[in-house]
């Protein structure tokens, strides 16, 4: 496809440029996609000195996930594999354990071929009991430690609908926000699990 700068875009292949010349594109770096390619997730943590692992470059398409694994010699990326049939919401983040998204209602971490769900802990109904406690009312009296809009109001899947993924690499965390709402969930990698801040990011 032309656009009207007449740059010619392709939104089903990868294309790579050559080794040490980034103008040159040649046809065996070019590699058809099935489907519309959103966006790119790349494994930024190496396994080793030498090696960032067997698959470097996940393709996010409206059709599925796929990961190209790594080649030898000549061979840049050897095969397409498809992960899964997830369709994120176009917003992911790279961590030192993987690529995270959201996708379903859930988010997931996704190293290697492995496709991990972190958030299943955070589902299930909101409990609104606290809310009517009386010990709760009492500390909210007066309205100086009134938390009420810090707790959560709907269930985490309403709430990833329009969320945004960040992370924070000095502490390991993995921040979830949403604009609409004044919390976010935060995910530890360190500790393996969910706290919530009082901000939005």
């Amino acid at each position: 496809v032309e656009d009207n700068s007449g740059i010619y875009q392709e939104t089903n292949a990868i294309n790579v440029t050559a080794q040490n010349n980034p103008f040159v594109f040649p046809v065996e770096h070019s590699y058809a996609i099935n489907g519309t390619i959103n966006t790119l997730g790349l494994a930024t943590e190496p396994i080793s000195q030498t090696q960032i692992g067997q698959y470097p470059l996940y393709i996010f398409t409206d059709k599925g996930i796929y990961a190209l694994e790594q080649g030898s010699g000549a061979v840049l990326y050897s095969n397409l594999i498809l992960i899964n049939t997830d369709t994120c919401n176009n917003d992911i983040c790279q961590t030192r354990n993987g690529v995270a998204y959201i996708a379903n209602g859930n988010v997931y971490i996704l190293a290697g071929r492995n496709n991990l769900n972190i958030s299943l802990p955070l589902r299930g109904p909101i409990d609104m009991d606290i809310r009517q406690s009386s010990s709760y009312q009492l500390a909210c009296m007066g309205q100086l430690y009134d938390i009420s809009k810090y707790l959560s109001q709907v269930p985490i899947e309403e709430f990833l609908k329009n969320a945004m993924l960040s992370y924070i690499a000095s502490t390991g965390d993995l921040i979830v926000s949403n604009p609409d709402y004044p919390y976010s969930y935060i995910f530890s990698f360190a500790y393996k699990n969910w706290h919530k801040s009082t901000q939005t990011f």
